[in-house]
């Protein structure tokens, strides 16, 4: 827990309330609450973070009368830094109180610090900030030309123990095949999640995209492939910009030892943003075979399931003639 909060409360100094996240079992939810009384016009704030690929919901809540009323909310990574919030308090006299789950048992630590209640005040944001330059969709990379030709960005664990190696070659260990190159089988480049240094249960590495432009709906497809029920989960986000939301849009995990070892392809329509990035994360587990490969990437205007039967058409097309 400490190094994912980097030793520091918010303010760098001092102490914070946090969950761990494999204290928790069968979906149990810590709770730490006050009773209040608010007789003119308050607000609370607080500071959070929220940062571990196994994060689970963060709920500031009341309860009055026996009725539960959910004030503000957030759920998954919401990235490495601490993030102040502020939520407006209805009259009356009830009980507050912040309510934290972890997803899963390892990743899952969250924490608060500087929880003050008091009168509203109005404060006046800085100018967002200019956004680096984008990209119009369609995009794509196979990482053939290396993943700084595509603007990908390839993001190492905290400690640089786990992280994404581009590669051509077969991954094999103690002879045995966990990927067999990449997904075309024509020889060119994937990206491997595969363990730097003493990488550890819950180590996380990204592949983040470049800023893209978009103006509707689009579709993110890639190839993935998972060896084992041991290889690990990859997570997807969607990073809305400006305001750097991080939305967890999918998280794909190999369930059984039945399901076959090969390249699958894995579609997602995005949320609307102008703009925005997507990021993958792989989770290392420790275990042998902790493996993930992906290919492949391809971000397309309109939705997927309409881009998945057009292929579907083109391909039958195709081999009419």
């Amino acid at each position: 827990m400490e190094d994912m909060l980097s030793r520091y409360s918010s303010d760098g100094n001092g102490s914070y309330i946090f969950i761990r996240g494999h204290d928790g079992r069968n979906s149990s939810i810590a709770v730490v609450e006050s009773n209040v009384d608010v007789t003119s016009d308050l607000q609370i704030s607080f500071w959070y973070y929220m940062n571990g690929v196994g994060i689970g919901k963060l709920t500031l809540g009341k309860v009055e009368n026996g009725a539960k009323t959910v004030l503000w909310e957030k759920q998954g990574r919401q990235g490495p830094s601490w993030i102040q919030a502020s939520v407006n308090l209805p009259r009356g006299s009830y009980v507050i109180s912040f309510s934290a789950t972890a997803r899963l048992i390892y990743g899952g630590d969250l924490a608060v610090d500087d929880v003050e209640i008091a009168p509203i005040t109005t404060t006046t944001h800085a100018p967002t900030s200019t956004l680096p330059p984008s990209r119009k969709l369609p995009f794509a990379c196979n990482f053939d030309l290396g993943p700084g030709a595509c603007g990908m960005d390839l993001i190492p664990s905290i400690g640089n123990n786990v992280g994404w190696n581009i590669t051509s070659k077969t991954f094999t260990h103690l002879g045995y095949t966990y990927i067999p190159g990449d997904s075309s089988g024509q020889k060119g480049n994937y990206l491997l999640l595969n363990n730097w240094n003493l990488g550890e249960n819950g180590d996380a590495a990204q592949i983040v995209s470049p800023v893209l432009q978009n103006a509707g709906v689009a579709c993110l497809s890639f190839k993935l492939y998972q060896a084992k029920i041991s290889s690990g989960t990859l997570s997807v986000y969607q990073r809305l910009l400006p305001s750097m939301e991080l939305v967890l849009l999918s998280e794909e995990a190999k369930k059984s030892s039945r399901t076959p070892s090969e390249w699958k392809t894995v579609m997602i329509t995005l949320r609307n943003s102008k703009y925005f990035q997507i990021v993958l994360e792989g989770s290392y587990t420790g275990y042998l075979g902790s493996v993930i490969g992906v290919d492949d990437i391809k971000i397309e205007n309109g939705d997927c399931k309409s881009i998945f039967f057009t292929s579907i058409l083109k391909a039958l097309n195709l081999s009419m003639k």
